[in-house]
């Protein structure tokens, strides 16, 4: 019974990731500058490219990341979880490089500071994650994983915050009418990234604490 109810869970969270990631890479599928949900600077020619690197790898790392935490793929199939992390990891990068510099691009300094930091802590907790991994450090390697995945999924928690903080103020009448939803955007997507990037880590911290608490019990070092 408990492993129907793993099974179920993990069924489920991947289809949310994967429904919510589709709809944050929709607009880019064409590669069509013109549909960018993120203003573009005309002054700098690579900005759409970075942008859409960014995107597209991010969400290659969003649907393949739960698969490293699957019990039974890290047991069973060792070769390929190492796989799917060595591709994890180089997505990480290149777009955690790419999204930094987009970051920089930015106009609203909420959401720059935002971006930046988000990068910026996405790619120290994947550097953090491969040396672990590299000096055989198995669960200092699964710490920074899921540290690192936790960063990876905020981009999916600031699009639930988001939506819900413009419901609230609709409903309080801070927003007038007819809506700027560029604007609102602008302002909202930098305080939902910040409470996205918060939550997420304090979830990955609490589930690292009681992985090491059960640990402890078992009389594992």
């Amino acid at each position: 019974m408990v492993k129907v109810r793993q099974y179920v869970g993990w069924s489920l969270g991947l289809l949310v990731i994967l429904g919510i990631g589709m709809v944050m890479i929709s607009p880019y599928v064409q590669l069509n500058p013109a549909q960018s949900r993120i203003r573009l600077e005309s002054s700098f020619s690579l900005h759409y490219a970075l942008l859409t690197t960014h995107i597209f790898l991010a969400f290659i790392a969003l649907v393949i990341g739960p698969l490293q935490f699957i019990p039974g793929v890290r047991r069973r199939f060792l070769f390929v979880h190492q796989n799917i992390g060595r591709v994890y990891l180089s997505c990480v990068l290149i777009s955690g490089i790419a999204g930094f510099i987009v970051g920089l691009y930015t106009r609203d300094f909420t959401s720059q500071i935002a971006f930046l930091t988000l990068a910026v802590l996405w790619l120290i907790s994947a550097t953090m994650a491969y040396r672990a991994i590299r000096r055989r450090r198995i669960a200092e390697h699964f710490t920074w994983m899921v540290r690192n995945y936790a960063f990876t999924l905020v981009a999916v928690v600031a699009r639930i915050i988001v939506p819900l903080s413009i419901l609230v103020q609709l409903l309080r009448g801070h927003l007038s009418r007819p809506l700027n939803i560029s604007q609102i955007l602008d302002t909202t997507l930098g305080t939902g990234i910040w409470l996205a990037l918060v939550l997420n880590l304090l979830v990955a911290e609490w589930l690292i604490l009681q992985r090491v608490q059960r640990t402890a019990k078992r009389g594992v070092i």
